[in-house]
């Protein structure tokens, strides 16, 4: 990739390769560095910048106020290239709340894991899943999250608009970020406003919580412990867990009550 970009130092997708490399490298600062270089050519790519905004939870030292104002750069270019919805196809008082969930990662992952527990035990006479999956890969894990939701709905190969169409005519109440900017999310779609309330909930990143199209974020204080720096904490998946399970459950409550 460094050969390519002396080669030719305009070719964006190079800057990306070499920086998703150097990420899984662990070589943090300088996969910053090269994603801030392909930004500035490529300064609307919201690919890009979403990894940038990934990559930069784990640097050191860390300046909140970049920070937020990359993520507002990321929700002002996501908003841009959206149509947002004014009207929505589901009912203002309804006897089943119908709860969306974004997420690439509903196979043998942490995310798949907290996702079983809040699944499998809700009331389904007042709750009804449907789930959005961004990844083709299956396995045993996706299986049993499968048995315990009304629809599943893969939005592989979809664009953010045709994703969004699917999610409104389905006539979702509530509709959950579960991925933040990690790999294969849906953060774009949500700038639709596909449903009339867009959530974005721990274990996502922070960053995709300053996006002003997420309707609501969910948190508690427990997630503060939890990052930028939970890989360094024993118990940050046990908190992870808990955050995931209270949020979901206080998220929940709130719109039934």
């Amino acid at each position: 990739a460094r050969q390519m970009l002396v080669d030719a130092p305009q070719y964006v997708e190079a800057y990306g390769d070499l920086a998703r490399v150097l990420m899984g490298a662990g070589r943090l600062a300088e996969a910053a560095q090269v994603f801030r270089q392909a930004l500035q050519l490529q300064p609307n790519d919201l690919a890009l910048r979403e990894s940038y905004l990934f990559c930069s939870h784990y640097l050191e030292p860390h300046s909140s106020q970049i920070f937020l104002d990359e993520a507002r750069v990321y929700g002002r270019q996501a908003r841009e290239q959206a149509r947002p919805f004014r009207q929505w196809n589901c009912g203002h008082a309804p006897q089943k709340l119908r709860v969306g969930l974004v997420s690439g990662d509903l196979r043998e992952h942490p995310v798949a894991y907290f996702l079983e527990g809040p699944l499998a035990h809700a009331d389904r006479s007042r709750i009804e899943w449907v789930v959005y999956s961004t990844n083709a890969q299956s396995d045993a894990t996706t299986a049993r999250l499968q048995r315990n939701v009304s629809q599943w709905r893969m939005l592989v190969g979809l664009s953010a608009e045709e994703s969004a169409r699917q999610i409104h005519a389905d006539g979702v109440h509530l509709l959950i970020d579960l991925a933040g900017h990690s790999a294969l999310n849906g953060l774009p779609v949500f700038a639709w406003r596909p449903a009339p309330v867009r959530s974005s909930m721990p274990p996502t990143t922070p960053a995709a919580r300053r996006c002003t199209w997420l309707r609501c974020a969910v948190s508690n204080a427990s997630c503060v412990a939890c990052w930028p720096r939970a890989p360094r904490r024993p118990w940050s998946v046990y908190l992870l867990s808990v955050c995931l399970s209270v949020c979901l459950s206080v998220c929940l409550s709130v719109c039934l009550s």
